[in-house]
């Protein structure tokens, strides 16, 4: 397990052994999988949410202008959804069903950014997990 090695690369490894060296009642143990155990159940729903919506991110350590695409396009999936089920403009949306901003140049860059927040989520799943039982261990 890379959270028992303090020579870890790992920057998420190296956090969990710090926090496991600093707290002497944190425990990590095996625990068996669907035995009823409120936190490996509430970290195998969160790791597989993972595996199928992809990893959170933290706005606070992305970029503004990252946070700002994040924002437009969240703005434009809710106004594609109104203009979708709205009652006015209908002849327009018969000819222009999609709303955007965008130019071509943009499409590439959004592509771009997508492609970075696409990492694989093999690591993640395994760090996902022991943070959770952490975080379960201190809120005992």
């Amino acid at each position: 397990m890379a959270s028992s090695n303090s020579k870890s690369t790992n920057e998420t490894s190296r956090k969990i052994f710090k926090i496991i060296l600093t707290n002497p009642r944190i425990k990590v143990s095996w625990v068996k999988a669907h035995a009823g155990n409120i936190g490996n159940d509430r970290a195998h729903q969160l790791a597989k949410y993972a595996t199928q919506h992809g990893q959170p991110y933290s706005l606070t350590k992305l970029p503004k202008p990252d946070i700002k695409g994040l924002f437009r396009k969240s703005m434009l999936k809710e106004w594609q959804t109104s203009w979708k089920n709205g009652d006015t403009g209908r002849k327009i949306y018969s000819i222009m069903p999609s709303v955007s901003l965008s130019t071509g140049l943009e499409r590439m860059l959004s592509s771009s950014l997508n492609m970075a927040f696409s990492l694989p989520t093999s690591k993640g799943f395994t760090c996902l997990t022991a943070i959770i039982a952490v975080v379960v261990e201190l809120a005992r």
